[in-house]
This record gives C-alpha cells, sequence and structure tokens, in this order.
C-alpha cells in the first residue's frame, strides 16, 4: 500500500532511501502519523467519557450513596490483574473492573445499551 510519502516520492523523484528516512521520521512504529494519532486519541477521550457519563447515569438511576462506587469483594479479585497489567505493559490491556458500578463488562455493556436506547449517549453507527 502506498503512502502519501510514497506518492510524493516517486513523483519528485526522491531515491527510496531517502523516502524510508521520511517516512521513519513521519509515522509512529506502528504506522500512523501525527495527524491519525491525534483523531485516534480524540475518538478514545470520546468513548472515555461516554463510559463515565453511563456509569454516574447508572450510579444515579439505582439511588445509592458515593460509597458504594467502591470495591467490593467481588472486583477485589481484579486488583492484583490490574496492577500486574499496568506495570507489564506487554500485550492487550484488557479492562478490569476493580472499583465502580459494574463487576464485568457484560454489566458495562448492558448499561451502555440502555443508555443508547434512553438517548443519554448517541448510538455512532446510525449518525
Amino acid at each position: 500500500m502506498s503512502t502519501k510519502i510514497d506518492i510524493i516520492g516517486d513523483k519528485l523523484n526522491i531515491p527510496t532511501d531517502i523516502v524510508t528516512i521520511i517516512k521513519e521520521y513521519y509515522y509512529d512504529r506502528r504506522g500512523y502519523s501525527i495527524e491519525e494519532q491525534y483523531f485516534i486519541e480524540k475518538i478514545k477521550k470520546m468513548r472515555s467519557m461516554e463510559r463515565i457519563i453511563v456509569e454516574l447515569w447508572v450510579w444515579k438511576k439505582l439511588n445509592v450513596s458515593v460509597c458504594w462506587m467502591n470495591t467490593c469483594s467481588r472486583q477485589k479479585k481484579n486488583i492484583k490483574l490490574f496492577k500486574k497489567m499496568i506495570h507489564s505493559r506487554v500485550g492487550r490491556m484488557k479492562t478490569t473492573y476493580h472499583t465502580g458500578c459494574y463487576c464485568c463488562i457484560e454489566d458495562e455493556i448492558m448499561a451502555i445499551r440502555e443508555a443508547k436506547t434512553i438517548g443519554i449517549i448517541k448510538d455512532r453507527r446510525n449518525t
């Protein structure tokens, strides 16, 4: 697949060695440009904000105190896994539920689906 840099290099007849050096400077090790990295970070921030909004909505809907957001016994099992993933930084990160409203991913998925049907957050697939 040709990148922008390859196309420019071909049009200007720049040697491939120089094009390679430019690509190493322009793209990160995963192959994303600075603009693409900014766009990805923007999407991640929107999604994390949606998750926070839904969790606060669930908390308000349940009408419980703030201390209910603390760790429950089921969530305490995930604390070691959470700390291990932070320190190792190896492999794909996994969401662990060690605090907050949810005990597992199924709880969060159900809450997000309900929030989308009610209109708390937008369903991006339909926009």
